[in-house]
């Protein structure tokens, strides 16, 4: 399997760059980014949350269930930096 993850220099809660094995992929089929409203344009970000993964999704990047919780593993590590208010 071949995944690669790129986080948006100038948007920390957004990937830029998703593929696994060559295809582009969505993190929203890997689980939701929680973003906590902290005033106008401004967010806190509270993690990412995995969720259990689907046929369609396993079928869809052509992944075990071994291989979907390693990527949810490496969103939620990547994805993980607290307040940035970069859109501030």
């Amino acid at each position: 399997m071949e995944v690669v993850i790129k986080i948006s220099e100038y948007a920390p809660c957004y990937s830029e760059v998703f593929t696994i094995n060559s295809k582009k992929a969505v993190t929203s089929d890997f689980g939701d980014t929680k973003a906590i409203g902290l005033g106008d344009y401004t967010c806190g970000f509270d993690g990412f949350v995995g969720k259990a993964p689907t046929d369609e999704v396993l079928e869809k990047y052509q992944i075990t269930t071994k291989e979907y919780a390693e990527i949810v593993e490496r969103l939620n590590t990547v994805l993980d930096y607290g307040v940035c208010n970069m859109c501030e």
